[in-house]
């Protein structure tokens, strides 16, 4: 841990920020999750090189037909191009992150049964953010 910044080695923002990120994200939709991610750092430094870090998360385990909801939230600077995918259907949207207060985007999709899922976030070149993500599931109504 960096004493001067108060952060954990890899992430871009105070520890304290991480911390609300992930108790964010572990509880926004009061449920058990299917999936959740806790906080990532928008980009890593290398020997003084910075380089945005893409979040591409790929699932292959099998998930039942039903509605399911990606939540996305950042905390930091800087927008993030968020892509949801299950099966053959795809949403994608734009969210911005907010320095003051954890940003909450939402994207949902109607699959039939699939073995396939896809998260992929990338934030905009220089954003300074964390960010985390979770998949929750809903029957569909008969």
């Amino acid at each position: 841990m960096s004493q001067e910044t108060d952060t954990e080695d890899g992430h871009v923002l105070h520890n304290q920020q991480v911390a609300q990120l992930n108790e964010s994200i572990r509880t926004v939709n009061g449920e058990p999750e299917m999936i959740v991610a806790e906080a990532r750092p928008s980009y890593r430094v290398s020997n003084g090189t910075v380089t945005m870090m893409t979040i591409r998360d790929e699932s292959a385990s099998s998930q039942p037909a039903g509605m399911y909801t990606l939540t996305t939230q950042c905390i930091g600077t800087g927008e993030l191009d968020v892509r949801f995918t299950m099966g053959d259907k795809t949403v994608q949207d734009v969210m911005r992150c907010s320095a003051g207060s954890i940003s909450n985007g939402t994207m949902s999709l109607d699959v039939d049964e699939t073995d396939r899922v896809v998260v992929e976030i990338a934030p905009s070149d220089g954003a300074k953010a964390e960010i985390a993500y979770r998949i929750d599931a809903t029957d569909r109504e008969q």
